[in-house]
C-alpha cells in the first residue's frame, strides 16, 4: 500500500493545494492500481479506503490534505467509550510531509522502514 500511495501522491502533486481534487486523484490512482492476487484478479482484502477507522488489525496510513501530511498510525487506541473515532487517542508511529513521503525510500515490497515504539 505504501508504494501505491507514494505513486498516487506523486501523481497528485500538481493538485496538493486543492484538497477535493487532490484526494480524488489519489483515490482514483489507488483504485486503478489495486493489488492483484496470484490469479490476476483483485483480492478480497485489497486496500481499505475510508473517512473513518473501522474494524482494523494492522497499522495503517492516513493521508491528510489539510496539513499535507501522511501518518503511519497504530490500530490501537482509536475509539472512545462510545466506539467513536477519537483523534486525541490516535497514536502516530511516524509522519511525513507529502514531499518527504514522496521521496522516502521504501523496501522491496513497498514497506515502510520505521523505528518501533519503545515500550
Amino acid at each position: 500500500m505504501a508504494l501505491n500511495l507514494q505513486a498516487a501522491l506523486r501523481h497528485a502533486r500538481p493538485r496538493w493545494h486543492d484538497t477535493a481534487y487532490g484526494t480524488c486523484i489519489v483515490v482514483h490512482h489507488i483504485l486503478c492500481h489495486h493489488h492483484l492476487g496470484d490469479d490476476g484478479l483483485p483480492t478480497e482484502t485489497g486496500y481499505g479506503l475510508s473517512t473513518f477507522t473501522g474494524d482494523n488489525e494492522h497499522d495503517f496510513l492516513e493521508v491528510d490534505f489539510s496539513t499535507k501530511e501522511v501518518r503511519l498510525r497504530d490500530d490501537a487506541g482509536w475509539f472512545d467509550k462510545d466506539k467513536k473515532f477519537d483523534p486525541e487517542t490516535a497514536r502516530i508511529i511516524r509522519q511525513w510531509t507529502f514531499e518527504e513521503f514522496c521521496s522516502a525510500q521504501l523496501g522491496e515490497q513497498g514497506e515502510l522502514a520505521y523505528q518501533p515504539r519503545k515500550s
